[in-house]
């Protein structure tokens, strides 16, 4: 519960800065100190896990919001 509490204050805090703040959010997950030990990633050594979801969800965040500023740019 603690640290759902903290990401919520973190969100709020950040909010407050002049840039944009990303919805998707990445926990703290064990597969993540795992793939650090064999020198991988989550999404090549657990791609079905929750962890790789939220990777995915970040990046896919990130791709639109720059897709929108980029938009009617040639």
């Amino acid at each position: 519960m603690l640290r759902k509490y903290l990401g919520r204050e973190v969100t709020e805090v950040l909010g407050e800065y002049p840039f944009p703040v990303l919805k998707a959010q990445i926990s703290q997950r064990v597969a993540f100190a795992e793939c650090l030990n064999i020198g991988s990633t989550v999404l090549e050594a657990a791609p079905k896990s929750a962890a790789s979801d939220e990777v995915r969800a970040v990046v896919e965040e990130i791709l639109e919001a720059r897709e929108e500023t980029n938009h009617g740019r040639s």
